[in-house]
């Protein structure tokens, strides 16, 4: 097994904060906290000039941090967040942020921003800054619906190449499953 795919056990209670071994040159580093009952695995994985980051039994709100080894970003990040729900997700980096929502009723429908200096602007679909998000069945096909995290479905978030293109920064993630009434 290599140093990348090697399987982080990352317990959470209240808000520990998980640490990942310290970055190799062809290592990424995934720290994170959040509040939850459980714990979350952390898998990591290369393949294809991507890095996958599988979180199984992820915080209903939580976030992380991703930091790229010294020889930087792969052509690709994608994350898979096994939750039911993705109301509200963002990544931070280089003074922006990118923030989506899939609605929990109806279409499923999707919305994403882009929020620099202060200032919001929707984008579309056809954006080379639009965050891919798809929710997958347990053997990859794309779900109509919500996936079912204890059925091993999981959102699959492909990040925009614009957050990996510049000098490699550390990039914030944040997500939350369901916003609670």
């Amino acid at each position: 097994m290599t140093t990348l795919a090697r399987a982080l056990l990352l317990l959470i209670t209240g808000a520990t904060m998980v640490t990942a071994q310290e970055p190799t040159e062809s290592q990424v580093r995934v720290t994170g906290s959040g509040v939850v009952k459980g714990e979350t695995e952390v898998r990591l994985e290369t393949r294809d000039e991507r890095l996958w980051i599988d979180l199984v039994n992820p915080p209903t709100i939580g976030r992380m941090w991703i930091t790229p080894g010294v020889a930087g970003w792969p052509k690709e990040v994608v994350l898979r967040l096994r939750l039911a729900g993705l109301e509200h997700f963002a990544c931070e980096a280089t003074g922006q942020t990118w923030e989506a929502s899939v609605l929990s009723n109806g279409e499923y429908a999707r919305s994403q921003w882009r929020v620099k200096s202060g200032t919001r602007e929707s984008l579309d679909p056809h954006d080379p800054l639009w965050i891919g998000i798809v929710a997958r069945a347990s053997d990859g096909a794309e779900l109509a619906g919500l996936p079912k995290p204890g059925a091993g479905e999981y959102f699959e978030i492909t990040l925009p190449p614009a957050l990996l293109a510049d000098e490699p920064r550390p990039i914030r993630v944040r997500w939350i499953d369901f916003y609670r009434r």
